[in-house]
Formats: structure tokens, C-alpha cells, sequence
């Protein structure tokens, strides 16, 4: 049916994506499992200055990866080859000469950064290492939002997703246990690899996707410029959001309760995969379809979406709520199982966040940029408020109950704006069973696991594949599919190349 064309879109992309999406945190899970070997304190230092870095980076990038995106692909729209040069040239006019700014400053005022808002001379160096991948990494992304924007996404998932890390893992393993660099070894890593995106995500934009060096004269996009502004704020504030509270833990406590938060952290965070691996392509469907006013369609996919993304994410949720402190346990070490609360709130949080993907998306289509960093600059208030005063009181525990709630907030904000401009929401009745479904699941798995210890990876893979063959049959039970998820299960039995008669019994 013509009305499931960008569903199939979104959920083909996706699908590549979900693989690189897997690597690359496999990767990146093992990268920094390896750099916690070295010691909480030592990580910590490590996370404090990807911290700085990231900031940075937002700033460098100034919101134009979105406004990448959406103005290619509006032009692409029109075949005019012209203005996605204009997009492509202005973007990197704005983005090389603030990275370069900022890379210099941060090298240059290093020692004082350190001192001053961390308390720890050791942090210095660091900073100084991963300066040098802040234009790196900033020129890439104009060059990766591209690749979104052609719809080329196979591009990203190569060179970002998998050679980055596949260069970063390996190097990290040769700096810290055979040449015994030590942290700065794993930091060293980080700026080759961003540096291998840089070049490669450049040669193939240009040869095999679109090529944009030419000598015709290209003006000012100020168009992309204006729309572009707001996203840069919501993207510091974003990171405000995401490392307020490493900042104040390592202002008031110690760079061990930073390392051992830094493991709960971005373990809460994996639930991020699935909805990042269906925005890829959802900005420039979205702004397709809501150019030639095909209102019902925009619907479909924002309700599909919110589906999707609850129905997979719901897995790992729940999974979290049993096996928190096995999981930090067998992939950090003991000292990091404390974290267990800390991973279990955030994970709660993230959860409830990114069901509102959609939102964020259709806020952006209808350039209500300024809407999105006024959403973001208060929950970035409650954030910081939040975390000072917690973080006194309950330590790590306090800082999750202080950027859950914040991120939250933003949900929340988001749906009720998109719903009163729109009169859409993006729930289905029955996502209700996706609910009930994962509540009763857990409980059969908390009466299974009463009587098996598991203290290893592989009872915890075992034990995982059991919740989610139960899982699995009791939404097939409930009927929770219906024919708008056909459009995935079509993508897959094209790929194995037969029909799945079982599941199709089970969709009303």
C-alpha cells in the first residue's frame, strides 16, 4: 500500500543501521570496559575529558547536523544540485573555523580547566590529546548528516559505526597493554579514529554520493544558518543534560564514584539504538511527507514509530530491572556493581525519554527549532539544580534522580507541544499489552532466576534469550502486532526469503 512506503523506508534504514548501531557499541562497550581495566580513577579522568570534548564538539558542530539533513534532502527533493552545495559549503564555512578555535583554546587553557573546574592536575594532558579530535570530528558529521540526507546511511554504518571502532578498540589495546601508555594511550585512540572518519566519510561523500568540491561560487545559505542556530543550544544544552552530572560528581565527591557512575551511565543508555536507528531516516521522511500535506501518513509513521521503539526498548528495560548488578558486575568488575540503582534509574528514564523520538522530529519538520531549545534550556535549569543539591545529599543515586528527571521533562513538554499543534499523539491502544506484557514476563523470570545464580556472561546470555522467547510468544499471545507492523516483518522474510505463516496467524 502506498501508505506504508515510509515505513518501509524508515524501517529498511533502519535495519542496516540496527547492525552498525550493534557493532559500533559492541566496540565502544568493549573500548571502554578496557579502559576501566586500568582503574575507576583513572576512568574517571577518562569520562571527565570525553565529557569536555563533547561540549565542545555540540559547539563546534553549531546545530548543523539536523539542518544538514533537512535542507539536502529538501533540494534533493527538487533536483537542484546548486543548493546542496550551498548547504554542504555553508556548513562547513560555519563548522571549521569555530572547531579550530575551540581546539586551540582548549589545548592552550588546559592546565587551567583542569584546576579550576576539576580540581586534578592529572586531567590536563587529556585535555590536551583530545583537543586535536574537536575539528575531526565536527567536519565529519556535516559529511555523515549528508550521508542521512541522500538516504545513503549504509555509508555511516561502515565508516562510523564499524571501521571507526574496529581502528579505535585495536589501537586502545595496543596503547594500554603493549606499549603501556595508560589512559592517555585509550584518549590517543579516540583522535586517530575520529581522524580515519574524517577521511573516509570525505572521499566517499564526494566520489561515490555527491560530489560538492567544485570551483563554481557558492553564497551564504542563510536560510539553513537561521534554522540551524536554535539545534546548536539544544545540543549544549543536550550535553548539559548528559554531563551536569559527571561534572558535579567530580566536583564534590571523587573521580571513583565518577568512573563507577560512567559504567551505569552509558549502560542505561543502550536503549538509545533502537530509536537512533529509526530516526536516521524518519527527519527527511517526515518533512516529505509533510511538504505534500499527507497528514495521515505523517500519523502512521509517528505511531508506528512510538511502537516500535517501546516495543524492543521494553526488552532491555526490563532485563535491567532483573540483572542491573550482574550486568555491571561480569562487564566492568565488582567494584562497579555498586552502580546497580544508578543504572536502573537511568535506565527508567532513558526508557520514558525516547519514546517521545517521534516528537522531537516533528518539531523539527515543522521548524519549531526555537520551541525544541526552550524545551531543553528547562529542563537544563531543573538539571543543574537538581544535581547540585542531590548530589550533596545521595551521591551517584542523586545525580541519576536528578538528570532522569530532567530528561523527562523534555519528554513530556515535547508530546503535549507536538499534540496541540498537530492533535497527534504517539501511543496506540494496544501498546498497552507491550506494558502488560513485559510486567508479566518479569515476574516469571524473577520466580525462574530465585533458583539459579548468575555470576557469569554466559548464564546472563542464557537467562536473557529465556525473557525474551517468553517475552516474544506472550505479545504474539496478546496480538499486540497489527498489519502497519507487517511493513517489518515483509523486510525480514525478505531476507531469510520465506514466509513467516506462525507470526502472521498472530496480526489482526
Amino acid at each position: 500500500m502506498e501508505e506504508h512506503k515510509s515505513l518501509q523506508t524508515i524501517a529498511k534504514g533502519a535495519g542496516l543501521v540496527m547492525v552498525g548501531l550493534f557493532i559500533s557499541k559492541l566496540l565502544t562497550y568493549l573500548y571502554r570496559i578496557v579502559v576501566a581495566r586500568i582503574g575507576a580513577e583513572q576512568y574517571g579522568l577518562f569520562s571527565l575529558g570525553l565529557a569536555v570534548f563533547g561540549i565542545l564538539n555540540v559547539v563546534a558542530l553549531f546545530g548543523l547536523g539536523n539542518g544538514v539533513v533537512r535542507y539536502v534532502a529538501y533540494y534533493k527533493g527538487i533536483n537542484d544540485n546548486k543548493k546542496i552545495r550551498q548547504v554542504i559549503n555553508t556548513a562547513l564555512k560555519i563548522t571549521i573555523p569555530i572547531s579550530l578555535i575551540l581546539a586551540f583554546l582548549l589545548f592552550k587553557f588546559s592546565d587551567w580547566v583542569a584546576i579550576t573546574f576539576f580540581n586534578n592536575q592529572d586531567l590536563s594532558m587529556i585535555l590536551k590529546i583530545i583537543a586535536f579530535a574537536i575539528p575531526l570530528s565536527a567536519v565529519s558529521e556535516i559529511f555523515l548528516s549528508t550521508f542521512k540526507a541522500f538516504q545513503r546511511v549504509e555509508y555511516e554504518v561502515y565508516i562510523k559505526h564499524i571501521i571507526e571502532g574496529v581502528v579505535k578498540i585495536t589501537l586502545t589495546f595496543l596503547f594500554l597493554f603493549v606499549f603501556a601508555f595508560g589512559v592517555l594511550g585509550a584518549v590517543a585512540a579516540y583522535v586517530i579514529a575520529s581522524f580515519g572518519t574524517l577521511i573516509l566519510s570525505f572521499y566517499f561523500l564526494n566520489r561515490k554520493v555527491f560530489s560538492f568540491v567544485k570551483k563554481e561560487k557558492t553564497t551564504f545559505n542563510k536560510e539553513l544558518f537561521s534554522y540551524s542556530w536554535p539545534l546548536l543550544f539544544y545540543g549544549i544544552i543536550g550535553l548539559i543534560l548528559l554531563w551536569t552530572d559527571t561534572f558535579m560528581l567530580g566536583y564534590f565527591l571523587n573521580a571513583s564514584l565518577v568512573g563507577i557512575y560512567n559504567a551505569a551511565s552509558p549502560t542505561a543508555n543502550l536503549m538509545y539504538l533502537v530509536p537512533y536507528a529509526l530516526m536516521v531516516l524518519v527527519l527527511p521522511v517526515m518533512t516529505e511527507l509533510y511538504s505534500k500535506g499527507n497528514k495521515d501518513e505523517l500519523k502512521l509513521v509517528y505511531k508506528s514509530v512510538t511502537k516500535w521503539i517501546l516495543m524492543i526498548n521494553a526488552v532491555f528495560l526490563t532485563l535491567v530491572f532483573i540483572f542491573s548488578e550482574q550486568i555491571l558486575n561480569i562487564f566492568f568488575g565488582k567494584e562497579y556493581a555498586v552502580g546497580a540503582p544508578v543504572l536502573i534509574l537511568l535506565a527508567t528514564c532513558y526508557f520514558l525519554s525516547y519514546l517521545t523520538s517521534g516528537a522531537t522530529r516533528i518539531l523539527m519538520v515543522l521548524k519549531k527549532t526555537k520551541l525544541i531549545f526552550l524545551n531543553s534550556a528547562i529542563a537544563a535549569v531543573f538539571n543543574i539544580v537538581l544535581n547540585y543539591f542531590l548530589i550533596r545529599s545521595y551521591g551517584i543515586i542523586g545525580a541519576a534522580i536528578a538528570t532522569g528527571t530532567a530528561i523527562v521533562i523534555i519528554s513530556i513538554l515535547q508530546t503535549i507541544e507536538v499534540y496541540h499543534m498537530t492533535k497527534m499523539n504517539p501511543f496506540k491502544f494496544n501498546n498497552l499489552k507491550i506494558l502488560i506484557s513485559a510486567i508479566i514476563v518479569f515476574l516469571i523470570m524473577r520466580i525462574i532466576i530465585s533458583q539459579f545464580i548468575v555470576d557469569n556472561l554466559y548464564r546472563l546470555i542464557a537467562a536473557s534469550l529465556v525473557f525474551l522467547v517468553i517475552y516474544t510468544i506472550s505479545l504474539l499471545i496478546t496480538r499486540t502486532l497489527d498489519k502497519d507492523d507487517l511493513t517489518v516483518i515483509e523486510i525480514f522474510e525478505g531476507r531469510i526469503g520465506r514466509k513467516i505463516g506462525f507470526i502472521r496467524r498472530f496480526i489482526k
